[in-house]
């Protein structure tokens, strides 16, 4: 491709012999932009490469291309830049008619399992539609300039990682690029000259068997649910538990965990749902028991995680007392530190935190109508207290 762009990209130019700004590149993990990516066996890593030039003197990018390799596998060609040309989605006009690149298209030429110069170059020579076929497209100035559109989305694209456990690395080579010549107006051609390579950073891939464990929920462990359903106070706020696990959640039945109460009735679990690739829905066949802690473990890990159901225990410590109401009251006036959490302070459950809370608790705790007299109850330590 560099032959290829810099033979038509030299056509009717005056290309200057000096270097300007460098080009710095980065490859990272797309999801969070870090350098360096913990991934299960066989998960699909998707990243992208940035690039930002060190200086203004230029008026950003005209052409760029680089060489992808990974060292634990092969590559498929990079995403090709899509959309409407702006200074936010510039790529697309280094992409085949608007700009120009190599035969096999913008995300790279695949030999070896190694992507070849992915990349393209915009339409400098001021080509226009009916003469060659391409590039065809408007400039787009400021390319991965600092002052200009900022740094630069180059491309973006995935692989599959390793059976092996180990640590692998997307590397980047063979990186060029031109910029067009600072103070350029574009006539009767846009003037570009080479930039010079800046520093490259690669992406680090480590390949580990993630045990699969519980490590957070919602509501969290130890939570203590201290409302009522209407006049009803043995039934719980909670009919279902998220747990978060770092693995793949995706085929996860009952049968995965089991159940354990501080009291006598223990509930079911009559369904495991996959709400995202690490999030398991537990569904609960009965209610769980006021006055008692209901526990959930992850039999293979042995991982766990309780709710606790104490209706007037508004401020958690696992009594429910006088101290409950003055916990609600401070809460509503916002003097209460830290603030209670909505399931301790909606104690009606009517939605939000309010001045019938505070009724709430005191009906609770004195057995007001169908109530249970929940003034002095208690609720032994958590089971999965950290």
């Amino acid at each position: 491709m560099k032959k290829l762009l810099s033979a038509v990209l030299a056509a009717g130019l005056v290309t200057a012999t000096a270097q300007a700004s460098n080009l710095n590149v980065s490859v990272v993990n797309a999801g969070d932009g870090a350098s360096s990516v913990t991934v299960s066996p066989g998960d699909v890593v998707t990243y992208q490469v940035t690039g930002m030039l060190d200086d203004d003197v230029n008026e950003g990018l005209a052409l760029v291309g680089f060489n992808l390799v990974f060292d634990g596998g092969d590559l498929p060609q990079t995403d090709t830049p899509t959309g409407v040309l702006s200074c936010g989605n510039p790529m697309v006009a280094f992409v085949k008619p608007e700009g120009i690149t190599n035969p096999a298209g913008y995300g790279g030429t695949v030999i070896g399992g190694d992507l070849i110069q992915v990349g393209g170059g915009q339409n400098t020579i001021r080509n226009p539609i009916g003469n060659a076929d391409f590039p065809i497209g408007d400039v787009q100035t400021g390319v991965a300039q600092p002052a200009g559109c900022g740094m630069a989305v180059l491309a973006t694209g995935s692989f599959t990682a390793p059976m092996a456990e180990g640590t692998y690395n997307l590397s980047l080579q063979q990186l060029f690029a031109n910029v067009i010549v600072d103070g350029d107006d574009g006539l009767p051609f846009w003037v570009t000259e080479a930039a010079g390579v800046g520093t490259i950073s690669n992406l680090e891939v480590n390949v580990a068997i993630v045990a699969c464990a519980i490590a957070s929920a919602d509501p969290p462990n130890c939570a203590v649910d201290a409302g009522y359903t209407g006049l009803d106070d043995s039934r719980p706020r909670w009919t279902s538990v998220d747990v978060n696990m770092p693995c793949s959640v995706a085929g996860l039945t009952d049968l995965d965990f089991s159940v354990m109460t501080t009291g006598v009735g223990t509930p079911s679990i009559v369904g495991v749902t996959a709400v995202d690739a690490d999030t398991a829905t537990l569904e609960l066949g009965s209610p769980i028991e006021a006055g008692a802690w209901t526990c959930f473990t992850h039999t293979a890990s042995g991982t766990q995680t309780c709710v606790g159901f104490l209706p007037g225990d508004a401020n958690g410590d696992l009594f429910s007392g006088p101290s409950d109401i003055l916990e609600v009251i401070d809460n509503l006036n916002g003097i209460r530190v830290p603030a209670l959490d909505f399931w301790q302070c909606d104690v009606d459950r009517s939605g939000v935190c309010g001045a019938p809370d505070i009724l709430g608790v005191i009906d609770l705790l004195n057995g007001a109508g169908s109530f249970t007299v929940w003034n002095g109850a208690t609720l032994g330590a958590c089971p999965s207290a950290p």
